[in-house]
């Protein structure tokens, strides 16, 4: 996908998703954060943004996903990017060395990671989903989500 707005639009309308999740997240937990506000802004690549538009566009259509959505614990995030760590660096010599010249940035190992482990591109949209949604609801309070993407 090229069309830059048609990206952009699928990245403001998976942005609002991740805050409708957070709102609903900090309102169960009796946090007081107003509508709408964010410490810090993450820029999902757009390579990413292109790779889930399909689950971003099921999520628009369907709000039940956004209102059943159950955030994971920090400790099993924090084990994801872990493992995704842990598949790139043993994965190396493949992905940026003797057969490959080209070097593959993270968020373009992240999606390698998920396809790779799920085997499916519609399971593997749905989990890159989920983490980032997860990544989103804790960068504010963790260093480690804030320095994933």
């Amino acid at each position: 996908m090229r069309n830059p707005k048609r990206l952009k639009y699928l990245h403001d309308l998976f942005d609002k998703q991740c805050i409708l999740i957070k709102q609903k997240k900090n309102a169960e937990l009796g946090n007081d954060i107003p509508k709408f506000e964010k410490k810090e802004d993450i820029l999902i690549p757009y390579k990413i943004i292109s790779f889930i538009q399909n689950r971003i566009l099921q999520l628009e259509k369907d709000p039940k996903i956004i209102e059943k959505f159950e955030l994971m614990p920090w400790l099993q995030v924090k084990d994801i990017i872990f493992d995704i760590y842990d598949h790139r660096i043993r994965n190396a010599p493949e992905i940026n060395g003797s057969c490959n010249t080209n070097y593959c940035t993270l968020n373009e190992h992240l999606l390698i990671f998920f396809v790779d482990k799920k085997r499916s591109r519609q399971k593997a949209e749905e989990k890159i989903v989920d983490i980032l949604i997860n990544i989103r609801y804790y960068q504010d309070t963790w260093p480690r989500a804030k320095m994933f993407l």
